[in-house]
């Protein structure tokens, strides 16, 4: 008898044991890494090789054709508005304004012998000794004296005009950027002989392939770098 409550109280003992065992421990939470989405710039970069130059340029030409004898500014001068920057050979037209010259003084010439002529005639007429014939010939000849002087005067101030655009001058200040006639060569009316980047703002100037404008971004980067 006694061994056997000494066996029940053993197992008891071990049964209330296993009921004392502390609870698991609680899962504890995982680290997540966690990444935002953004939109970025994606395939390769394309380089291209360009120029700066100025947003507005401008080509200065002589409006009558001759022989350059003297530009003034080479490419990297600065010019002012006023400056002249080329120079033709001013034979011709000096030797044109010599002889429109000549024609206005012979013209009015002309004219003061018409006029006097005409004064005489109208007296006379209007005294009886001359007929009405000759005081309209007379008004005849002193208009169309008139008309020869005003169209010698015309051609002198052409002839002038002609001498001033044997000499190039800058309408803007900037810089020469390119020269297209040197001394020694003959320049047409129009022809570009000197060119100046005015003063002001700056563009980037490059070709792009039309494959890369084509299925390029819309809103692309660009970046320069002198």
């Amino acid at each position: 008898m006694v061994k056997v409550r000494i066996v029940a109280v053993f197992l008891a003992t071990v049964l209330l044991a296993g009921c004392d065992e502390p609870a698991p421990p609680a899962p504890q939470a995982r680290p997540v890494r966690t990444i935002t989405v953004q939109r970025g710039v994606s395939g390769e970069m394309a380089s291209a090789t360009g120029q700066v130059r100025a947003q507005n340029e401008v080509n200065l030409a002589f409006r009558t054709e001759g022989r350059l004898i003297e530009r003034t500014v080479n490419v990297g001068d600065t010019v002012t508005a006023g400056q002249v920057v080329a120079r033709l050979d001013p034979q011709i037209q000096q030797n044109n304004l010599r002889n429109a010259e000549a024609n206005l003084s012979a013209a009015q010439g002309v004219l003061t012998e018409a006029r006097a002529t005409f004064v005489r005639q109208q007296q006379l007429v209007g005294q009886g000794f001359a007929t009405r014939a000759r005081f309209d010939q007379a008004q005849r000849d002193l208009q169309n004296a008139e008309a020869q002087v005003g169209s010698a005067q015309a051609q002198l101030r052409n002839a002038r005009e002609q001498l001033d655009f044997a000499e190039l001058r800058a309408t803007t200040p900037g810089a020469v950027i390119a020269v297209g006639k040197w001394p020694g060569e003959v320049v047409s009316a129009g022809q570009m002989v000197v060119q100046i980047a005015l003063d002001g703002g700056r563009d980037a100037v490059f070709d792009v392939s039309a494959q890369i404008i084509n299925r390029g971004p819309r809103d692309p980067l660009v970046e320069l770098a002198l």
